[in-house]
């Protein structure tokens, strides 16, 4: 039958000629979505498109929850995104990735324009290293939570067996520091080292000005001393120090 159908729409044939080709194009079956008389929907389709698309991927709803589900997803658009005969892009998309998502992320994208420092994927327009571009069970479709999408990259940041310090806090993760998009400051940090570490360490407590022998406010830079991110020195203290800071012989320097 697609033949018959290939005899009138013959720049179609053409056009479907590409990359990526839908299974009913590729197996020349126009009659699975279109009917061949009359229809009540546009193009002849047999049914809404979003009602087709489920036909064969309505398994795909399963795998995701309600915050982490994109909403062009969720409101079954599918052709707001994909091409459903043929496309030269990968998951038959109208268009690359790279510029499919800043289509709605307009915001994004001007951040990203405007800051001095990127992620990589974003920069490279890799959405999809991090985002499920359908949904996934987590909130912003994220693939796997913060913390472990975070260091299946930057492994290199465990350096130890124990993971203590912030890299195992439970009411926290890699996004309480650091920006997932963009940002201004080196290692898409939120903030400056010392404020970004007086915003959880406020209190100047007896034990901290003891071994800081002055109030926070004061201390200029907190990571001279401390490793940021995880150690298995108490205190998230850098494992080179100063032979006196060793001895807690601060009065052979200071006064």
């Amino acid at each position: 039958m697609t033949e018959l159908c290939y005899e009138c729409h013959k720049d179609e044939a053409e056009k479907y000629f590409k990359i990526y080709i839908h299974k009913p194009v590729s197996d020349r079956q126009c009659s699975a979505c279109h009917a061949s008389h009359a229809s009540a929907y546009d193009k002849l389709l047999k049914d809404s498109q979003a009602n087709l698309c489920m036909k064969c991927h309505d398994s795909m709803y399963l795998e995701v929850e309600e915050e982490g589900t994109h909403p062009l997803f969720k409101d079954k658009k599918c052709g707001t995104c994909h091409d459903p005969h043929a496309s030269d892009y990968i998951a038959s998309t109208i268009m690359p990735s790279n510029k499919l998502c800043f289509t709605c992320h307009e915001a994004v994208m001007a951040g990203i324009t405007e800051s001095s420092v990127k992620h990589l994927p974003v920069e490279e327009g890799k959405c999809t290293e991090c985002h499920s571009p359908h949904g996934t069970k987590l909130k912003y479709q994220l693939l796997n939570r913060p913390n472990e999408l975070c260091l299946s990259c930057h492994e290199r940041i465990i350096t130890t067996t124990a993971r203590k310090g912030h890299i195992s806090m439970e009411n926290g993760d890699c996004l309480s520091c650091h920006s997932s998009h963009y940002s201004d400051i080196k290692y898409l940090l939120k903030g400056a080292d010392p404020s970004i570490c007086v915003q959880c360490h406020t209190a100047d407590t007896e034990r901290l000005l003891k071994v800081h022998r002055e109030s926070l406010s004061k201390i200029s830079r907190c990571t001279s001393c401390h490793e940021p991110h995880v150690t298995e020195q108490p205190g998230l203290l850098r494992e080179i120090k100063h032979e006196p800071f060793t001895r807690g012989d601060c009065e052979a320097c200071h006064v």
